[in-house]
Protein backbone atom coordinates (compact mmCIF):
# COMPACT_ATOMS: atom_id res chain seq x y z
CA UNK A 1 0.00 0.00 0.00
CA UNK A 2 3.02 2.79 1.21
CA UNK A 3 4.67 1.60 -2.14
CA UNK A 4 1.71 2.55 -4.30
CA UNK A 5 0.93 5.49 -2.46
CA UNK A 6 4.65 6.24 -3.74
CA UNK A 7 4.25 5.99 -6.80
CA UNK A 8 1.11 8.03 -7.98
CA UNK A 9 2.74 10.75 -5.48
CA UNK A 10 5.92 10.26 -7.62
CA UNK A 11 3.17 10.14 -10.38
CA UNK A 12 1.64 13.50 -9.89
CA UNK A 13 4.77 15.28 -9.08
CA UNK A 14 6.04 13.92 -13.07
CA UNK A 15 2.43 15.44 -14.14
CA UNK A 16 2.95 19.20 -12.62
CA UNK A 17 6.34 19.48 -14.24
CA UNK A 18 4.41 20.04 -17.65
CA UNK A 19 2.98 23.24 -16.09
CA UNK A 20 6.05 24.75 -15.77
CA UNK A 21 8.63 22.50 -17.31
CA UNK A 22 9.32 22.97 -21.23
CA UNK A 23 12.03 21.62 -23.63
CA UNK A 24 14.80 23.91 -24.27
CA UNK A 25 15.43 23.32 -27.99
CA UNK A 26 18.87 24.40 -29.54
CA UNK A 27 21.24 23.55 -26.47
CA UNK A 28 24.01 22.39 -28.96
CA UNK A 29 23.46 24.76 -31.24
CA UNK A 30 25.08 28.32 -31.19
CA UNK A 31 26.22 31.07 -32.97
CA UNK A 32 29.79 32.85 -32.69
CA UNK A 33 31.69 35.61 -34.54
CA UNK A 34 35.06 34.22 -36.07
CA UNK A 35 37.42 36.94 -37.20
CA UNK A 36 37.80 35.22 -40.55
CA UNK A 37 37.06 31.64 -42.30
CA UNK A 38 40.29 31.03 -42.23
CA UNK A 39 41.54 27.72 -40.37
CA UNK A 40 43.13 29.34 -37.53
CA UNK A 41 40.35 31.78 -36.67
CA UNK A 42 37.27 29.52 -37.72
CA UNK A 43 38.93 26.46 -34.99
CA UNK A 44 38.85 29.24 -32.24
CA UNK A 45 35.24 30.24 -32.74
CA UNK A 46 34.28 26.14 -32.67
CA UNK A 47 36.18 26.10 -29.17
CA UNK A 48 34.22 29.13 -28.03
CA UNK A 49 30.88 27.87 -29.07
CA UNK A 50 31.53 24.60 -27.26
CA UNK A 51 32.77 26.49 -24.77
CA UNK A 52 29.23 28.32 -24.33
CA UNK A 53 26.98 24.90 -25.46
CA UNK A 54 28.71 23.31 -22.39
CA UNK A 55 28.21 26.38 -19.94
CA UNK A 56 24.59 25.12 -20.70
CA UNK A 57 24.54 21.34 -20.39
CA UNK A 58 27.10 20.62 -17.58
CA UNK A 59 26.51 21.21 -14.01
CA UNK A 60 29.93 21.94 -11.95
CA UNK A 61 30.23 25.63 -11.04
CA UNK A 62 34.15 25.50 -11.41
CA UNK A 63 33.02 23.57 -14.53
CA UNK A 64 36.95 25.44 -16.63
CA UNK A 65 39.01 24.10 -14.01
CA UNK A 66 38.15 20.71 -14.76
CA UNK A 67 40.56 18.71 -16.83
CA UNK A 68 38.34 16.93 -18.27
CA UNK A 69 36.41 20.00 -19.63
CA UNK A 70 39.68 21.31 -21.19
CA UNK A 71 40.02 18.29 -22.85
CA UNK A 72 36.68 18.60 -24.49
CA UNK A 73 37.55 22.50 -25.55
CA UNK A 74 41.07 21.05 -27.04
CA UNK A 75 39.52 19.04 -28.91
CA UNK A 76 36.34 20.53 -29.86
CA UNK A 77 36.29 20.21 -33.84
CA UNK A 78 36.28 16.60 -33.09
CA UNK A 79 32.63 17.28 -32.04
CA UNK A 80 31.39 19.55 -34.89
CA UNK A 81 28.31 17.85 -36.79
CA UNK A 82 28.10 20.48 -39.03
CA UNK A 83 28.87 24.53 -39.15
CA UNK A 84 28.00 27.40 -41.67
CA UNK A 85 29.27 30.33 -41.98
CA UNK A 86 26.60 33.56 -42.41
CA UNK A 87 27.13 35.02 -45.98
CA UNK A 88 28.10 38.63 -45.24
CA UNK A 89 30.39 39.44 -43.33
CA UNK A 90 29.44 40.92 -39.46
CA UNK A 91 28.30 44.76 -39.26
CA UNK A 92 30.87 47.30 -38.23
CA UNK A 93 33.62 44.67 -38.70
CA UNK A 94 36.84 47.15 -40.17
CA UNK A 95 39.74 45.05 -40.91
CA UNK A 96 39.44 41.51 -40.91
CA UNK A 97 36.01 39.88 -42.72
CA UNK A 98 34.71 38.79 -39.97
CA UNK A 99 31.45 36.30 -40.03
CA UNK A 100 28.95 34.77 -37.83
CA UNK A 101 29.58 30.99 -37.38
CA UNK A 102 26.53 28.82 -36.85
CA UNK A 103 28.15 25.39 -35.31
CA UNK A 104 25.77 22.40 -34.68
CA UNK A 105 27.41 20.05 -32.22
CA UNK A 106 27.38 16.35 -31.82
CA UNK A 107 24.77 15.56 -29.15
CA UNK A 108 25.12 11.86 -28.78
CA UNK A 109 28.73 12.07 -29.11
CA UNK A 110 29.37 14.86 -26.72
CA UNK A 111 26.94 13.08 -24.37
CA UNK A 112 29.30 9.38 -24.33
CA UNK A 113 32.14 11.38 -23.59
CA UNK A 114 30.36 13.55 -21.10
CA UNK A 115 28.62 10.47 -19.19
CA UNK A 116 32.51 8.55 -18.95
CA UNK A 117 33.74 11.66 -17.67
CA UNK A 118 31.66 11.68 -14.80
CA UNK A 119 30.88 15.48 -15.26
CA UNK A 120 27.26 16.31 -13.79
CA UNK A 121 24.63 17.17 -17.03
CA UNK A 122 20.96 18.79 -17.28
CA UNK A 123 19.32 17.93 -19.70
CA UNK A 124 16.54 19.64 -22.44
CA UNK A 125 13.48 19.54 -19.81
CA UNK A 126 13.68 22.53 -17.87
CA UNK A 127 11.47 24.69 -15.48
CA UNK A 128 10.50 28.50 -16.66
CA UNK A 129 12.14 30.92 -14.43
CA UNK A 130 9.53 33.70 -13.49
CA UNK A 131 11.44 36.94 -13.61
CA UNK A 132 10.28 39.85 -11.72
CA UNK A 133 12.91 42.47 -12.99
CA UNK A 134 12.90 46.42 -12.30
CA UNK A 135 15.08 48.78 -14.52
CA UNK A 136 16.67 51.78 -13.15
CA UNK A 137 17.10 54.70 -15.00
CA UNK A 138 18.04 58.68 -15.00
CA UNK A 139 16.93 57.92 -10.92
CA UNK A 140 13.52 56.51 -11.94
CA UNK A 141 12.59 52.78 -10.87
CA UNK A 142 10.17 51.04 -13.41
CA UNK A 143 8.91 47.27 -13.89
CA UNK A 144 10.24 45.63 -16.68
CA UNK A 145 8.18 46.39 -19.83
CA UNK A 146 8.92 44.43 -22.66
CA UNK A 147 6.80 46.32 -25.54
CA UNK A 148 8.20 49.71 -23.87
CA UNK A 149 12.04 48.56 -23.56
CA UNK A 150 12.44 46.94 -26.49
CA UNK A 151 16.75 46.50 -26.86
CA UNK A 152 15.84 45.30 -22.89
CA UNK A 153 13.92 42.49 -24.13
CA UNK A 154 16.17 41.49 -26.74
CA UNK A 155 19.12 41.62 -24.62
CA UNK A 156 16.68 39.38 -22.33
CA UNK A 157 15.93 36.81 -24.80
CA UNK A 158 19.36 36.39 -26.31
CA UNK A 159 20.88 35.82 -22.57
CA UNK A 160 18.11 33.66 -21.99
CA UNK A 161 18.72 31.39 -25.09
CA UNK A 162 22.26 31.72 -24.88
CA UNK A 163 22.60 30.13 -21.29
CA UNK A 164 19.55 27.67 -21.92
CA UNK A 165 17.40 29.43 -18.63
CA UNK A 166 13.64 29.38 -20.22
CA UNK A 167 11.99 32.75 -18.52
CA UNK A 168 8.53 33.43 -18.20
CA UNK A 169 7.46 36.84 -17.71
CA UNK A 170 4.74 38.11 -15.30
CA UNK A 171 1.42 39.56 -16.73
CA UNK A 172 1.75 42.74 -15.12
CA UNK A 173 -2.33 43.62 -15.06
CA UNK A 174 -4.18 45.71 -13.48
CA UNK A 175 -4.74 43.35 -10.83
CA UNK A 176 -0.89 42.56 -9.69
CA UNK A 177 0.26 46.32 -10.52
CA UNK A 178 -2.67 47.51 -7.76
CA UNK A 179 -0.96 44.56 -5.33
CA UNK A 180 2.48 44.65 -5.76
CA UNK A 181 4.96 47.73 -5.68
CA UNK A 182 8.35 48.03 -7.05
CA UNK A 183 9.32 48.73 -3.45
CA UNK A 184 7.67 45.53 -2.65
CA UNK A 185 9.56 43.40 -5.19
CA UNK A 186 12.91 44.50 -4.52
CA UNK A 187 12.26 44.16 -0.28
CA UNK A 188 13.33 41.80 2.07
CA UNK A 189 10.33 40.74 2.70
CA UNK A 190 9.44 38.87 -0.14
CA UNK A 191 5.71 37.40 1.12
CA UNK A 192 3.76 39.53 -1.11
CA UNK A 193 5.90 38.78 -3.94
CA UNK A 194 5.65 34.80 -3.73
CA UNK A 195 2.15 35.19 -2.65
CA UNK A 196 1.08 36.82 -6.46
CA UNK A 197 3.72 34.30 -7.91
CA UNK A 198 1.75 31.16 -6.72
CA UNK A 199 -0.87 32.34 -9.99
CA UNK A 200 2.14 31.29 -11.62
CA UNK A 201 2.50 27.88 -10.63
CA UNK A 202 6.27 28.57 -10.91
CA UNK A 203 9.12 26.96 -8.86
CA UNK A 204 11.87 29.14 -9.85
CA UNK A 205 11.61 32.86 -8.97
CA UNK A 206 14.33 35.40 -10.37
CA UNK A 207 13.86 39.09 -8.90
CA UNK A 208 16.70 41.63 -10.50
CA UNK A 209 17.11 44.90 -10.31
CA UNK A 210 19.39 46.14 -13.54
CA UNK A 211 20.75 49.75 -13.19
CA UNK A 212 21.90 52.14 -15.98
CA UNK A 213 25.19 54.03 -14.94
CA UNK A 214 27.46 55.92 -17.31
CA UNK A 215 27.02 53.57 -20.30
CA UNK A 216 26.92 50.62 -19.01
CA UNK A 217 24.49 48.30 -16.18
CA UNK A 218 24.96 47.29 -12.42
CA UNK A 219 22.89 44.35 -11.16
CA UNK A 220 21.89 43.03 -7.93
CA UNK A 221 19.45 39.38 -8.20
CA UNK A 222 17.55 37.18 -5.59
CA UNK A 223 16.64 33.78 -6.95
CA UNK A 224 13.72 31.75 -4.86
CA UNK A 225 14.07 28.14 -5.07
CA UNK A 226 13.69 24.86 -3.65
CA UNK A 227 13.08 26.74 -0.19
CA UNK A 228 16.35 28.46 -0.86
CA UNK A 229 17.29 32.29 -1.76
CA UNK A 230 20.57 32.89 -2.89
CA UNK A 231 21.72 36.70 -3.46
CA UNK A 232 24.85 37.54 -5.74
CA UNK A 233 25.62 41.39 -7.63
CA UNK A 234 27.01 42.57 -10.51
CA UNK A 235 29.49 45.33 -11.55
CA UNK A 236 28.80 47.80 -14.24
CA UNK A 237 28.99 45.76 -17.97
CA UNK A 238 27.22 45.91 -20.93
CA UNK A 239 23.79 44.96 -21.44
CA UNK A 240 24.14 41.85 -22.65
CA UNK A 241 27.04 40.96 -19.88
CA UNK A 242 24.90 42.36 -17.02
CA UNK A 243 21.93 39.81 -18.21
CA UNK A 244 23.77 36.76 -18.82
CA UNK A 245 25.56 37.33 -15.22
CA UNK A 246 22.08 37.09 -13.75
CA UNK A 247 20.48 34.33 -15.82
CA UNK A 248 23.92 32.41 -15.34
CA UNK A 249 23.40 32.49 -11.33
CA UNK A 250 19.90 31.18 -12.04
CA UNK A 251 21.24 28.13 -14.37
CA UNK A 252 24.10 27.34 -11.50
CA UNK A 253 21.17 27.11 -8.86
CA UNK A 254 18.97 25.24 -10.95
CA UNK A 255 21.70 22.61 -12.62
CA UNK A 256 23.11 21.88 -9.04
CA UNK A 257 19.34 20.47 -8.42
CA UNK A 258 18.51 19.12 -11.91
CA UNK A 259 21.59 17.56 -13.23
CA UNK A 260 22.08 14.68 -12.96
CA UNK A 261 25.79 12.98 -11.92
CA UNK A 262 25.60 9.17 -12.45
CA UNK A 263 26.22 9.06 -8.86
CA UNK A 264 23.44 10.18 -7.39
CA UNK A 265 19.71 10.31 -7.95
CA UNK A 266 17.27 12.52 -9.24
CA UNK A 267 15.43 14.88 -6.74
CA UNK A 268 12.00 16.93 -6.70
CA UNK A 269 11.81 20.25 -5.75
CA UNK A 270 10.72 21.91 -2.92
CA UNK A 271 8.52 25.47 -3.31
CA UNK A 272 9.37 28.40 -1.37
CA UNK A 273 7.22 29.30 1.80
CA UNK A 274 7.94 31.86 3.79
CA UNK A 275 4.88 32.07 5.60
Amino acid sequence: MIKRMRFWIIVGWLLSQAVFALEVRGLYEVEVVAQSQAVGDRDKAIQAGLRIVLGRILVEPDLWLDDNAQLLLAKAKDYVREYQFALTGVAGASEAPARVLRILFDEQKLQAVLRSSKLGLWNEIRPETLLWMVVEEQGKRLFFNPEKMSQLNIALRHASKLQGVPILLPLMDIEEQSMLSVAEVLSPYPHPLLDISERYEAVSILVGLIVSRNGCWQTEWAHYFDQRIQQWQGVCKPLNQALLEGLRGTYLNLAAFYGVKPELPNKLPVPLKLH
